[in-house]
């Protein structure tokens, strides 16, 4: 069976999900921490909208550390923080207060 692309649509939960995400991009803090961070580039790697980058500094081990480059893109779907093999990566989704 296949599916034609004009009735298919996505379906409910992923519409929400979406939108909870859209607008969840001014509460997003990514802290990195530099010494800890080894320069692997994995977390920049598996950034689905890369929001990382390579830094053009060094830290005192002599590595390139990620660094944020683009945090307004950010999904916190935190892949960064999970395949950080140096634990050297946070991201903090602070509540709004109403």
């Amino acid at each position: 069976m296949f599916f034609n692309s004009n009735t298919y649509s996505k379906p409910l939960y992923y519409r929400v999900v979406s939108q909870q995400i859209d607008t969840m991009a001014e509460n997003i803090k990514i802290d990195i921490d530099r010494e800890l961070c080894t320069g692997c580039g994995i977390c920049i790697r598996f950034c689905p909208k890369d929001v990382l980058g390579e830094s053009d500094d060094l830290n005192k081990y002599g590595n390139h550390y990620a660094e944020v480059i683009a945090l307004d893109e950010c999904i916190a779907c935190r892949r960064c923080e999970l395949y950080c093999p140096d634990f050297a990566i946070f991201v903090n989704i602070e509540e709004e207060k109403e």
